[in-house]
C-alpha cells in the first residue's frame, strides 16, 4: 500500500509540474518539464520525450524512437535506395541508433498490399544481395543480406490492422 500511495503522490507531482513548466534538481542532473517536453539531463547525458519522441544522447551516440498510429517520418539517413517502403504503406515506428559515423535502423510498417506482393517485392528489391537468406516460417516471411555494406533484415507477416494486409518490420546496420 506504501508504494502505491508513493507512486500516486510522484505521479501527481509530476503532473502538477509539467503543466507549471518546471525543474526539479536531482543528485545526478535534473528533469525539466514544459508544455508537454521531458528532458532528463545527467552526467551520462540526456533524454527528450516531445511530440510522441524519445531521444536518448550519451557518450556511445544517439537513439531516437518515434511511433505513431497515423504515421512517422522515416529518419533521417534511412537506406530508402537499398530498402524502399512498398507503395500504400504507412511508417508506424521508426528507430535509429547512431554511433560514431554509423546509423542502425528498425522501421515498422503497414502497408495495403497484399502479403503475397509485398514478399514478391521485397524478394526483387534484396535479388543482388550478397549472404542472401529468404525463409518462411508459420506466415512469416524472412529476407535478408547485404547491400553496398549494410546487412538488411525484412520481416513480413499479415497485419493485424484492420485497414492493412502485411506488417513489414526493417532492420539495417553497416557491415562490420
Amino acid at each position: 500500500m506504501k508504494k502505491l500511495l508513493t507512486i500516486w503522490l510522484v505521479l501527481i507531482m509530476i503532473f502538477s509540474i509539467t503543466a507549471c513548466g518546471k525543474t526539479i534538481k536531482t543528485e545526478d542532473g535534473e528533469i525539466s518539464m514544459e508544455d508537454g517536453k521531458v528532458e532528463i539531463q545527467t552526467d551520462d547525458g540526456s533524454t527528450t520525450i516531445e511530440d510522441g519522441k524519445l531521444t536518448i544522447e550519451n557518450e556511445d551516440g544517439s537513439s531516437v524512437f518515434e511511433a505513431s498510429e497515423t504515421g512517422v517520418d522515416l529518419p533521417d539517413g534511412f537506406p530508402e535506395d537499398l530498402v524502399p517502403i512498398i507503395k500504400d504503406s504507412i511508417v508506424l515506428m521508426a528507430s535509429a541508433a547512431s554511433a560514431v559515423d554509423d546509423k542502425e535502423f528498425w522501421i515498422t510498417v503497414a502497408t495495403k498490399t497484399e502479403v503475397a506482393d509485398t514478399v514478391d517485392f521485397y524478394k526483387e528489391v534484396m535479388k543482388d544481395a550478397e549472404a542472401k537468406s529468404v525463409m518462411s516460417i508459420e506466415g512469416m516471411d524472412m529476407i535478408s543480406g547485404s547491400k553496398e555494406g549494410v546487412y538488411i533484415t525484412i520481416s513480413i507477416m499479415p497485419s493485424e490492422e484492420e485497414d492493412y494486409k502485411a506488417t513489414i518490420s526493417f532492420s539495417t546496420a553497416r557491415d562490420e
